[in-house]
């Protein structure tokens, strides 16, 4: 792969992770404090240190941002499946 081919992914990943990382934040701060998803600042934690490293440009840190990408969409589903649940378990409670 050309160097230039592996910069341009890997800057296209990092704003992808970028985006998705302030998606999951978003609901991570909406969460009451006794959620049992508070687990997910770690997943936080973890993205604001890889993207804090600079440029992908190489294959690996090309690599190493697509997986980042995978945990935080696994976090967001973990997010979004909860508020779902409360929603749901919130109107059954109102009926």
């Amino acid at each position: 792969m050309r160097a230039a081919d592996c910069a341009q992914i890997g800057l296209q990943l990092t704003g992808h992770a970028q985006s998705v990382a302030a998606d999951v934040r978003h609901r991570y701060e909406a969460l009451p404090a006794d959620s049992q998803l508070r687990p997910t600042k770690a997943v936080l934690r973890e993205a604001l240190n890889r993207l804090s490293t600079g440029p992908a440009t190489t294959i690996a840190r090309v690599q190493n941002r697509a997986r980042l990408i995978g945990a935080l969409y696994r976090a967001l589903d973990r997010l979004d499946t909860h508020t779902t649940a409360t929603a749901h378990t919130g109107q059954l409670n109102r009926s």
